[in-house]
Order: C-alpha cells, then structure tokens, then sequence
C-alpha cells in the first residue's frame, strides 16, 4: 500500500483519499497486532511471575512446618 502513495500525482481526490486511508488501515491493524501480541506475552510474564512466587511461598511455609516450633519462632 506505500508504494501507492508515490503514484498518485495525476489521480483524483476520492483515488488518492482511498489509498491514504487504505494505508492507515493497514498500519492500525498492524499496530493492533503488534499491541495484541506485547499485552498476552506481558499476561504470560505476570502469571510466570506469580506462579515462582506461590512456588516459593508454599516451598518456605512446607520447610516451616517442618521444623521444631523454637526455630519458626525466631525465623519469623
């Protein structure tokens, strides 16, 4: 659709309308895309993120109950 816009010396008004809003049609879907794709690999970050962190915690809480009550006293 870029090139067209090299073209359009000699061409009408609605024709050179058309071509500019068919490009802008085609980089806004683009940029839609590219904004779809950032927000589910971000989603997919964050559940990453919370998912270690659980793993963690119930890692520290199973060690926790494990040990004698004097030392989860002076652990927390």
């Amino acid at each position: 659709p870029y090139s067209k816009l090299l073209d359009l010396k000699d061409q009408t008004c609605q024709c050179v309308c058309h071509c500019i809003n068919e490009v802008f049609k085609n980089v806004f879907i683009t940029a839609e895309k590219r904004f779809c794709n950032l927000i589910q690999s971000l989603k997919f970050n964050y559940l990453k993120c919370i998912t270690k962190i659980l793993q963690d915690r119930i890692e520290k809480e199973t060690i926790n109950i494990s040990l004698p009550a004097s030392q989860i006293i002076k652990t927390k």
